[in-house]
C-alpha cells in the first residue's frame, strides 16, 4: 500500500511527492523490511511502461533503454561483457574509468564509431561505421549508467517532482513508485 497527503489527479511542477510504503502480506505475517525495494522514475510520454515493468527495472532507468537494447544486439557481445574482461574491457570498468569526466560522451560515441586503440591496452577497438552518432551516445550513455548507484529509496520519504520540467507542455508524464521484494 501507497499512502500519501498528495493530491491523487495531479500535481504541480517543483512541489514535493509525500509518500509511505506499507507492505503486509497474509501468508508471511512479518514481511523483512530491508527486503523492500522502492524506486521512483519519470516516464516522459511515448516510453513503454510494460517494458520497465516487464524487467523489473529501475523506473529512472527507462533512458537507457535504447541504448542497452543497441549494446545487447549489435556485435558489441563479441569483444565486451557486463563484468568479465575479454578483448575488450568491462562495460562495467568503462563506466568507472570515465565516470563524471566533462564531454565524455561525444568522446566515446566518436570512439565507437570511428574505432581505435591504446586505451586499454594493445588491442584495437573495431570501427563501427553504420551506426548513426545519436545511436552511439545512446549506447555510450547506458555503458556510463552503470557505475551510477541504484536509487533504492526508504519507505518513507517526500520526492521533488522535477525531472519533467522543461520537457514540454503537451507531454504526458506518467510518475512511477515502483515497489519490489527482493529474494
Amino acid at each position: 500500500m501507497i499512502n500519501s497527503t498528495a493530491n491523487n489527479s495531479f500535481y504541480w511542477d517543483r512541489e514535493l511527492l509525500d509518500y509511505q510504503v506499507i507492505v503486509k502480506d497474509k501468508e508471511d505475517k512479518k514481511i523483512d523490511q530491508n527486503r523492500v525495494k522502492v524506486s521512483f522514475g519519470y516516464l516522459p510520454s511515448g516510453k513503454d511502461v510494460a517494458v520497465i515493468l516487464a524487467g523489473n527495472q529501475d523506473p529512472g532507468a527507462y533512458k537507457y533503454l535504447k541504448g542497452s537494447g543497441m549494446v545487447a544486439n549489435l556485435d558489441c557481445k563479441a569483444c565486451h561483457s557486463m563484468d568479465k574482461t575479454s578483448v575488450g574491457p568491462t562495460y562495467k570498468s568503462i563506466s568507472m574509468r570515465y565516470a563524471g569526466q566533462k564531454d565524455i560522451e561525444k568522446t566515446l560515441a566518436k570512439k565507437v564509431i570511428e574505432g581505435g586503440s591504446g586505451n586499454w591496452g594493445e588491442r584495437a577497438m573495431s570501427a563501427h561505421p553504420a551506426i548513426s552518432f545519436d545511436d552511439a551516445q545512446e549506447m555510450v550513455n547506458y555503458i556510463l549508467s552503470l557505475s551510477k548507484k541504484s536509487g533504492k529509496l526508504p519507505l518513507k520519504n517526500s520526492i521533488p517532482l522535477k525531472e519533467h520540467v522543461g520537457k514540454g507542455k503537451k507531454e504526458v508524464i506518467c510518475l512511477m513508485l515502483l515497489i519490489g521484494i527482493r529474494g
